[in-house]
């Protein structure tokens, strides 16, 4: 299982890496053919005893649809535009296929909030790409995006495995056992410190001030661990080991990409707010 776990996260980790670099395009297919999976999976978690998952299902499909068109040719600031149409379209449609009185409003909840979640969050990774400006790496001058986004797939993978091993190996205390019991204190300890280390050192590669480095690496290991939570309360919540069984060792999409569902944002935004203003 540890062997499955590693091969499938080394070939998804550097398959991406290598996307990134390639082909903002084949990455943006790439992340949008996850989070349709994911919400697949979402809403097998949220509507298992539930009659309602087709058509939620089909409309956040919808919204998800021109939401990832959008990213590609819309600037940032009018994604913000985009996304409340699509939830506003999402509401309008959900009340129109019932009348007022059967109408299940936590149903409307779980298709925006899985829109969100899902779509939303993960493809900052793609609002990531498309930061311009570059980096000077030895010789060569290198797109600030990409290096942005394997910066953040760096920091967050190193969190999953410090705190896997540390956890693993050195861990004594559970961090939350009601929601996920085999996590504990001296893992998130441990994978905290793996982040803070990649980030300061790769953050020196390309540049970045000491402190803000140290930022990053605490601030998005933290979001990382609280990602991974709370995908481990949405299972513990709907009774099942795993969100699906389509990547070996892992699980299912979102099993393997919870931390990004949170990290993604956040690196977006201090990138934003610290690193390229404007």
């Amino acid at each position: 299982m540890l062997l499955k776990r590693f091969i499938t996260g080394f070939v998804l980790a550097f398959g991406s890496i290598a996307l990134v670099i390639w082909s903002p395009v084949l990455f943006m297919i790439e992340i949008g053919i996850l989070c349709l999976i994911g919400l697949k999976e979402f809403f097998g978690l949220t509507c298992r005893e539930r009659k309602q998952q087709k058509p939620l299902l089909y409309t956040a499909f919808f919204a998800s649809f021109i939401y990832l068109i959008g990213i590609y040719f819309l600037s940032d600031d009018k994604l913000f535009y985009l996304v409340a149409f699509l939830i506003i379209t999402m509401l309008i449609i959900h009340l129109m296929r019932r009348n007022f009185e059967t109408t299940y409003f936590s149903d409307i909840n779980i298709a925006v909030f899985g829109f969100i979640y899902i779509v939303c969050f993960l493809t900052f990774l793609n609002l990531i790409r498309k930061i311009d400006g570059s980096f000077i790496i030895g010789h060569f001058e290198v797109d600030a995006g990409a290096c942005f986004v394997i910066y953040l797939i760096f920091i967050t993978a190193c969190c999953d495995i410090g705190a896997f091993f540390v956890g693993k190996y050195l861990g004594r205390n559970k961090l939350w056992p009601m929601v996920s019991p085999n996590k504990t204190i001296e893992g998130a300890v441990g994978g905290i410190i793996c982040s803070i280390a990649i980030a300061y050192f790769l953050g020196g590669v390309l540049g970045i001030e000491v402190y803000m480095r140290i930022i990053l690496g605490f601030t998005l290991s933290v979001a990382a661990l609280l990602g991974d939570l709370f995908e481990s309360l949405l299972k513990r919540e709907a009774g099942v080991k795993d969100s699906g069984n389509v990547l070996a060792g892992h699980g299912g999409i979102l099993d393997r990409f919870d931390s990004y569902f949170f990290t993604a944002p956040l690196m977006y935004i201090l990138i934003k707010l610290f690193i390229i203003k404007g």
